[in-house]
């Protein structure tokens, strides 16, 4: 029940802020960490934009949250492969992501295009995702696909799955919430964290 709550919390804290933006191009982020907000074709630092207002946008109970579910999530990196959650660091970007249909202004709202992150930023080693909303159910694409020789494997968006990974893979992604963990070493298989 906790955590079905917690996804509840994150969808509304993630249609809050991104209800104060928008991508013309159908992708938007909201980048909680580092404060950028898609606006038009561009992006702004909230923060700034919206200066003291913020406080009346989120709540300390809204950061508190969003602190908690991504300690839990570097936790479960660390636990699945075998690290020390201590060795790992929070990188930029972190962001929830709303993605329509509205066609592509620039390469920002491209998300479809099939991509490795360590290629993309160099400081990511493995990459996690958090599902607020359930393919089929509240939209329709947004499924994750692991591209290996031979075979794909797809996952499909469940409000909480988290996905985790190294950021070696090749994946063809449309999150929702995205967050990135940075160390030295690196793994190459993928996980999914349930």
């Amino acid at each position: 029940m906790a955590a079905a709550r917690r996804r509840r919390r994150g969808g509304r804290i993630a249609e809050r802020g991104l209800s104060l933006g928008g991508s013309d191009g159908g992708a938007s982020i909201l980048d909680l960490h580092s404060g950028a907000l898609s606006l038009g074709t561009h992006f702004v630092n909230l923060y700034r934009y919206f200066g003291e207002k913020i406080h009346d946008i989120f709540t300390e109970e809204d950061f508190a949250l969003y602190r908690d579910v991504r300690q839990r999530i570097q936790q479960k990196i660390a636990h699945v492969f075998g690290i020390s959650s201590s060795s790992m660091y929070l990188t930029k970007p972190t962001f929830f992501s709303r993605i329509n249909s509205t066609e592509a202004k620039t390469t920002h709202d491209e998300y479809w295009h099939p991509h490795v992150d360590k290629v993309t930023y160099g400081s990511f080693d493995y990459t996690s995702l958090l599902y607020l909303s359930d393919y089929a159910e509240d939209f329709g694409g947004g499924r994750f696909v692991f591209m290996d020789a031979g075979s794909n494997k797809t996952i499909e968006p469940q409000a909480g799955r988290s996905l985790g990974l190294p950021a070696l893979r090749q994946a063809d992604l449309c999150p929702w919430w995205a967050v990135w963990y940075s160390r030295t070493s690196c793994f190459v298989s993928g996980v999914i964290m349930e």
